[in-house]
């Protein structure tokens, strides 16, 4: 069975508090609050043996405050600071996010706010606890979901402040409704996502996911613009086939990675933000810019890690194409050395391959582009100078300059070890110094117990040279050798 409970704030202008209308073992009680002297309490649609119990008490204006319209602040005096106070915001608008600031915080010791992602306490998630250290910090902006609401409950904890020593303000914010959440589907072409709030500060305890649909496309692929994440805070991709997730990459901190693409077939891709505190709340966790990434959707294309490979347009494509290939070579030797790609490239219509081809010297459309001659035998033995080459590949059937039926397309890699190879690779020999024989590269440097037992060695003869050797030398040269007395000394008769 199903009751209906609303409180109402003052008899004639009506404010709805709280209305809940549904199973009683369900519902998130929480203290309210009305505005005014008058609070209006309406029951209904009780049965037999159902009942609810209230208690109140009379509370100073601006100490404990319940707010449910889309936009409101708070303001705590410490007039009306009791032993604890509260702020519930329980918005009716149940779609979108809470994004709360708190503009100002003047804590006296042992005082404390603490900010929670729900309506009460207990069984909620603890977002932050500030104390009066954090009284001159930048804090950040916090985030809820607007169907589970938040709440800031400021506690004096036995502090006993002086009124002539402390701010008439304890703390002061504000909030408002964010309608549209970042999640959705990726159903563009191309398009853009971002974190919160983007290019300001990501709010504290975002959860963004985005997905990608059912299309004709081939694969998803991502390249990030900006990264400025908290190195707790992560962006995450993962691939969900037959209702099995798997991660694939993740992203922290503010390196750029390099670009990224993934098969669509028989998959969804998924992109996650996480920006939450996990539940600790002990103290203020700081968040930054956040990102900016750009992705669209290909008709092919790979991303290739193995030492040797290739890859290409064997037909020539009739209809508009567009695709991107990423290589990483690994790392090889046992000093881990950064390989090189060398590759050849071969092409029905090299015309065609040097306005419709692009090779850029990394793992990203941020790298430069790798500038080559090219023949009608197509380009051959030419080297990068990271381990990472990025491909694409582009076929559209309005440009005039090429063929109605395209163009192949054909490249081949291999890594290039171009440490100790026997060739002068950088022009001045430095990548030839320091090679033992059978191409590996020397140990370069001096052992650090040489240079200390060095040093003891050279303090030993220092200390030979100095003290000992002249006093011997005197000792052999002038038998009867002793030290002068001092002449303002008194004799003794």
């Amino acid at each position: 069975m199903f009751y209906s409970f609303c409180l109402l704030s003052r008899m004639f202008y009506v404010h709805i508090l709280m209305f809940l209308c549904c199973r009683s073992q369900d519902v998130p009680f929480f203290p309210v609050t009305s505005s005014g002297s008058a609070l209006f309490v309406v029951a209904s649609n009780f049965i037999s043996n159902q009942s609810f119990t209230a208690d109140f008490s009379t509370v100073k204006p601006g100490c404990s405050v319940v707010s449910t319209e889309t936009v409101g602040n708070y303001n705590l005096l410490r007039d009306n600071f009791q032993k604890q106070c509260s702020w519930t915001v329980n918005p009716q608008l149940m779609k979108g996010s809470v994004l709360l600031k708190l503009e100002s915080v003047n804590l006296c010791p042992k005082e404390t706010v603490t900010l929670y992602q729900g309506l009460s306490e207990s069984g909620t998630i603890k977002l932050a606890t500030l104390t009066n250290k954090d009284n001159k910090k930048v804090v950040p902006l916090f985030s809820s979901p607007a169907k589970s609401g938040i709440k800031v409950v400021v506690n004096q904890n036995g502090a006993n402040c002086s009124q002539n020593t402390t701010s008439k303000t304890v703390i002061s914010a504000y909030y408002s409704i964010k309608a549209k959440d970042c999640t959705g589907i990726l159903s563009t072409p191309n398009g853009e996502i971002t974190s919160p709030e983007f290019p300001n500060q990501y709010p504290l305890n975002s959860r963004c996911t985005w997905k990608t649909p059912l299309l004709n496309k081939k694969v998803f692929y991502f390249s990030l613009n900006q990264m400025q994440l908290n190195n707790i805070h992560y962006l995450n991709i993962s691939m969900l086939k037959n209702s099995t997730p798997k991660q694939l990459v993740s992203y922290t901190g503010k390196t750029l990675p390099p670009d990224f693409l993934v098969s669509l077939i028989n998959k969804t891709v998924i992109v996650n933000f996480d920006a939450t505190s996990n539940g600790l709340g002990k103290k203020i966790t700081t968040t930054d810019q956040g990102f900016d990434m750009s992705y669209r959707y290909l008709d092919c294309g790979g991303y290739f890690t193995q030492s040797t490979g290739k890859f290409g347009i064997p037909k020539a494509s009739t209809a508009n194409t567009e695709c991107i290939w990423i290589v990483k070579l690994p790392k090889t030797g046992a000093n881990q050395t950064t390989n090189i790609v060398s590759f050849n490239l071969t092409s029905s219509s090299m015309a065609a391959v040097k306005k419709n081809v692009v090779i850029r010297d990394g793992g990203s459309v941020r790298d430069n582009m790798l500038i080559f001659n090219t023949t009608k035998d197509g380009v051959k033995s030419i080297l990068s100078r990271t381990n990472f080459l990025w491909v694409k590949y582009t076929f559209k059937k309005e440009d005039s300059n090429m063929a109605a039926s395209g163009f192949t397309f054909n490249l081949e890699y291999k890594t290039y070890n171009w440490k100790c190879n026997g060739v002068d690779d950088c022009g001045d020999n430095t990548d030839e110094q320091n090679c033992a024989k059978g191409g590996e590269t020397k140990e370069e440097g001096v052992k650090v117990y040489i240079v200390v037992i060095v040093a003891l060695l050279c303090f030993a003869i220092g200390v030979v040279l100095t003290i000992i050797l002249p006093a011997i030398y005197k000792r052999i040269r002038y038998p009867n050798y002793s030290q002068l007395k001092d002449m303002m000394e008194p004799s003794v008769a």
